[in-house]
């Protein structure tokens, strides 16, 4: 399945063009999700792919996993283990995307693909990826939010991290509460996933050292357009 033809075929101002490719949709949504979420994938992982045609792929990519009947958990999980992990490696390349807003809806899906497989762990490197240390800017705002993003679709389902899992998280998130940290929109995004986490790792600030350098980080951020979400965050850490 040519996903980025499919999609392009789709949007074409020919009606008989156009008509044949939103049937093609409809029966790949309908009949065969996973070949539909692996083309989505692959197209993703093209180089020379524009980024306005690589936001369609993800946004479809997104729709299909969320709009399933039974679920995304059961969606994701009736795919085969060869099919998973394509899609998984797939995905990672794009969270380094440079486009922010491809960034994000890629974020979504990695977050909703493993809330799906934390019970059993079947993505036991994932993790390590996403909180080592990372120089470039765009992977680091990208793990940085993806893991906020886990914990908000754990929160959801109802789930709890154990204190390890907790602190390996909080530790990928606290890459962008450094002190040498001059990227505005890297403190932005970290805000944004401290405060998507913050109920799941909580845990941690047992740590007297973390607790207060979480404070630092909350209270440098008062000045600015964070001000109401920070002096929220302060009282639950």
């Amino acid at each position: 399945m040519n996903i980025v033809q499919l999609i392009q075929d789709f949007e074409s101002t020919d009606n008989e063009t156009r008509s044949v490719a939103e049937g093609q949709l409809r029966e790949a949504i309908n009949k065969d999700p996973a070949a539909l979420v692996l083309a989505c994938s692959q197209g993703l992982a093209q180089k020379d792919l524009t980024d306005i045609l690589r936001h369609r792929v993800c946004t479809l990519m997104e729709s299909t996993l969320l709009q399933s009947a039974n679920g995304t958990d059961e969606l994701w999980k009736s795919f085969d283990n060869e099919t998973r992990q394509q899609i998984k490696s797939n995905l990672l390349g794009t969270l380094a995307c440079p486009n922010d807003e491809i960034r994000k809806i890629t974020s979504n899906i990695v977050s909703l693909i493993f809330a799906a497989e934390l019970q059993p762990n079947e993505w036991p490197d994932f993790l390590n990826t996403l909180t080592q240390a990372h120089q470039n800017t765009d992977i680091k705002k990208s793990a940085i939010l993806t893991l906020g993003k886990i914990c908000n679709q754990l929160k959801r389902k109802g789930s709890t991290l154990d204190k390890d899992l907790a602190e390996l998280i909080f530790n990928g998130i606290f890459q962008g509460m450094q002190e040498d940290e001059t990227d505005y929109n890297v403190k932005l995004i970290t805000a944004k996933a401290l405060d998507l986490s913050l109920t799941l790792v909580k845990l941690v600030f047992t740590q007297e050292v973390l607790r207060e350098k979480t404070w630092k980080f909350l209270l440098s951020l008062l000045p600015t357009q964070i001000t109401v979400r920070s002096s929220s965050m302060l009282y639950n850490v």
